[in-house]
């Protein structure tokens, strides 16, 4: 079996998720098509993992609007706090879509819980 991109720690990663992974991670920006991009991008957001995290940071600055509405909806899908500042790049878009939902993916990653904490780990308390 062929070793996996990914950092070891991802052992609590559906199997599942982890070929996809592993199929992903090579080819993330090396896709024909935007759609198939797109399908990359929702991918990563699932793996809810810091490295999925990293790899769509790295799109920040796509010219299509659609990808980077897409890239942040992943990032509030990973509810993780290292989403946090790539969201924060957002903010500063040209397109008042995109700044719109970096703003409410950050309300959602960071809002308080009734203890007192922030949810920036995806995790209930």
């Amino acid at each position: 079996m062929p070793e996996s991109p990914l950092p070891c720690s991802v052992h609590n990663i559906p199997t599942e998720v982890r070929r996809i992974a592993r199929y992903l991670f090579p080819r993330f920006l090396h896709t024909p098509t935007l759609e198939e991009q797109g399908k990359s991008v929702r991918a990563l957001g699932r793996l809810r993992h810091p490295a999925s995290v990293a790899e769509l940071a790295k799109i920040a600055q796509h010219p299509d609007k659609y990808l980077r509405l897409l890239v942040v909806e992943s990032l509030a899908t990973t509810a993780l706090p290292e989403a946090i500042p790539v969201l924060r790049i957002f903010l500063a878009d040209a397109d008042i879509d995109v700044r719109g939902a970096a703003m409410r993916a950050l309300v959602i990653i960071e809002r308080p819980t009734p203890d007192g904490y922030f949810s920036t780990g995806g995790s209930s308390r």
